[in-house]
């Protein structure tokens, strides 16, 4: 009684009116009689295609275990599944969709009369419902649909079977990010969507991108049977033509490639060509990684920096671009157009322009927001011929031409960076640790801005030995040094970038004078200082280059002895990564590299929360490095991660070993693996090996320590023990 007075109190309160109502109703509408009004009349029900029904003018013909329907008004259907085993869901979700429809009741029997084999009521929300059977092939089963208790209202609803597995377009497998996913369409059928060939038993995938770029779609060496496969933009049943398609590609197996773009999921469909029969096997998915195919060049006319990608899509090589502060190339005169053809056409047949009409079609704008005043067009372009929305430049005609957003295609993107670029650097003061870098010539605020994005600021100057050190590494073979100096907050009170507070100045002779509004400090290849306006070439001093501090983190715990691989390992203060790894190349190493699950044990192990390590893809996104060079053969990634949500360009562990991207902005600790090695007998690394390490170990062993996991299989016992005499009596 208590779900009769929460969901339906109207019909303890007033029964008589309801009653009147719903007859008087009946009587209004004259409903007949339903044809499967028994069950020995039961109408076909199809996969997929949705009945409607209305209980109003049925009988009692059944009766059910659950939601309270026995002697309820009833309606009957048959499905039969096909020649194959499947999972069928049955449901009347949807069915309300008014404030008087039907509070449904749902069950399924082997034969009328026969056995209950599912009920349910509720279970597909607001007093929907729906049940789950593994069918075997050709299995038949009688569906009745009934009402919850009393209540009847209008007595409408709606009644569907859905395939799981897959086998329509409207019931895809929801998989995401790359590897290998299984199929078997053996048993599939055909969904009436068109391809680029003829195909049959296709199974349907909802993917879903972790992070944009280039991905290959593919079958090759996956399958034993001619293959085909389409992907669409959007899940469920496409209504649009796909966007990438492959028959063939790979003897009588497929591969596809295609851009993803963020937030969009994509329909995948592989099937068999023609009217061959199904098979079974791996469609793989992998992101391409791209990378710079010349190193960085600046054009002498402009001093913008240019560089030119692998191949790409407009989109991902867009997307990197912006990643980084910059966009795709514009082209404002002949001159640039000539500069890109000499300078790139070693490397290309074609590049990608910032040029497009995405947005609006036929209206031509750069990504990079500046007004169009060059085009350097072919005869006859641009035409839009199959939906062309990007313009390409190539390079043996020096003309552009209007192309879809191809991917594996070779079309590879040019950036141009008008932002400051490090032209010196890194070098570390012997005496701090922080790192320094020389920018590219530029405006006092571009440069801090630039320094923030690399995790520090323009300089601060502590002391003399700091400003003689500067003047010799930067000021002198470069010319002028922005600082970070300045007093734009508060004329006359000048204060550091980095909120520092240090007191030392250095000015020329009558600076500083504020002579037309000088808020910004910069450094005469001398050592001595001046206060200058926010330009990037003030009027008699000319080029100013930006002077970049990342400050060094702190250890806080080590050095600690890794026995598995005998490497120390310190753990630093809380900072950026940079801050974190400016301090493990003082230490002497580098934020730690990870290459198996027993190192990335033991890491976490350290951390015990989060924890920055070496890994990073600062200089191209999604193209992750170590810190100390060693190639990649190990990661751990969360799932869905790495995202680059807000631009995050570096790895953090945690204490569960699994790893995230984050941006510059966050501070944790950091740990620290040193060039060298340590001897893992020597516990307290007290430089001997005698009855202090075993009183040190078994103290970390007994806690349950990292340290204590002396052989290195993830647990702390009785076998660490044995693994640590044993290096203990032969010394080292």
């Amino acid at each position: 009684m208590k779900k009769l007075f929460r969901q339906h109190p109207y019909l303890i309160a007033r029964p008589a009116r309801v009653a009147a109502m719903a007859i008087g109703a009946l009587a209004a509408t004259a409903i007949a009689q339903p044809a499967n009004n028994n069950c020995g009349a039961a109408a076909p029900l199809a996969k997929e295609s949705p009945v409607s029904g209305n209980l109003s003018a049925a009988t009692p013909d059944g009766t059910a275990t659950c939601g309270g329907s026995n002697g309820n008004r009833d309606v009957w259907y048959r499905y039969t599944n096909d020649g194959c085993p499947r999972s069928v869901v049955f449901t009347t979700a949807g069915s309300r969709t008014g404030a008087n429809s039907i509070d449904t009741v749902l069950s399924a029997y082997t034969a009328c009369g026969g056995s209950q084999i599912a009920c349910d009521d509720d279970g597909a929300g607001n007093r929907d419902s729906r049940f789950q059977l593994n069918l075997a092939a050709a299995q038949s089963v009688l569906l009745r649909v009934s009402h919850f208790s009393s209540a009847i209202g209008t007595g409408e609803f709606t009644l569907v079977a859905r395939v799981l597995g897959g086998d329509e377009c409207a019931n895809p497998i929801a998989i995401s990010g790359e590897g290998l996913f299984p199929f078997d369409t053996n048993c599939s059928t055909t969904s009436g969507v068109s391809s680029c060939v003829s195909i049959s038993h296709d199974n349907w995938y909802c993917w879903t991108p972790t992070a944009p770029g280039d991905y290959v779609v593919a079958t090759c060496g996956q399958a034993g049977f001619d293959t085909v496969l389409d992907v669409f933009e959007g899940c469920g049943c496409p209504t649009a033509p796909a966007v990438a398609c492959s028959d063939d590609a790979c003897s009588a197996q497929s591969r596809t490639c295609f851009a993803a773009v963020p937030g969009r999921q994509y329909a995948i469909r592989i099937g068999s060509f023609g009217s061959n029969a199904g098979g079974s096997g791996n469609i793989s998915i992998s992101k391409l990684i791209p990378s710079y195919a010349t190193t960085a060049v600046v054009n002498p006319a402009n001093r913008h920096q240019y560089r030119i990608l692998s191949g790409t899509s407009w989109t991902t090589a867009q997307y990197l671009a912006a990643d980084m502060g910059a966009n795709l190339v514009t082209v404002n005169d002949a001159a640039e157009n000539a500069y890109l053809v000499s300078t790139f056409s070693p490397f290309t047949t074609a590049m990608w322009l910032g040029f497009n009409d995405a947005a609006a079609e036929g209206t031509f704008v750069w990504a990079s927001g500046e007004a169009p005043v060059y085009t350097s067009w072919g005869p006859g372009e641009p035409n839009n011929s199959g939906n062309e929305d990007y313009a390409v430049l190539y390079p043996g005609s020096a003309l552009w031409n209007d192309v879809p957003n191809l991917a594996c295609a070779g079309v590879q993107g040019v950036i141009e960076i008008t932002r400051p670029y490090i032209i010196r650097g890194p070098i570390v003061d012997p005496t701090t640790g922080n790192v320094y870098y020389g920018l590219s010539n530029s405006t006092w605020t571009q440069a801090q801005a630039y320094a923030q994005s690399l995790g520090g600021n323009l300089a601060t100057v502590d002391n003399a030995a700091e400003n003689n050190f500067l003047r010799s590494n930067f000021a002198a073979p470069l010319g002028r040094i922005w600082l970070g100096l300045n007093d734009t907050a508060t004329e006359g009170s000048f204060v550091w970038a980095d909120g520092g507070t240090s007191a030392y100045r250095n000015w020329s002779s009558g600076e500083p004078n504020n002579s037309n509004d000088e808020d910004y400090v910069m450094m005469y290849n001398n050592g001595t200082w001046n206060d200058v306006k926010d330009l990037a070439n003030p009027p008699a001093i000319g080029e100013i280059f930006g002077c970049v501090e990342i400050k060094a983190a702190q250890p806080i715990a080590g050095p600690i002895c890794n026995p598995v691989n005998s490497r120390f390992y310190y753990i630093m203060e809380s900072a950026n990564w940079p801050e974190s790894q400016a301090g493990a190349r003082f230490l002497g190493g580098n934020l730690a590299t990870i290459n198996n699950e027993i190192e990335n044990d033991f890491v976490a192990g350290l951390a015990n929360g989060p924890a920055w390590i070496g890994f990073s893809d600062t200089d191209l996104e999604s193209n992750f490095k170590w810190a100390n060079g060693e190639a990649v053969s190990f990661t751990k990634f969360a799932p869905a991660e790495p995202n680059n949500s807000g631009n995050e360009d570096y790895v953090q562990t945690s204490a569960n070993g699994l790893w995230n991207d984050l941006p510059v902005t966050s501070r944790l600790i950091g740990i620290v693996e040193i060039d060298g090695t340590c001897c893992p007998a020597d516990f307290n690394l007290d430089g001997g090996v005698d009855g202090t390490d075993v009183d040190t170990f078994f103290a970390a062993w007994g806690e349950g320590l990292p340290s204590g996991d002396f052989n290195g299989d993830g647990g702390v016992d009785g076998a660490d023990v044995d693994a640590f005499f044993i290096r203990w009596d032969g010394g080292c």
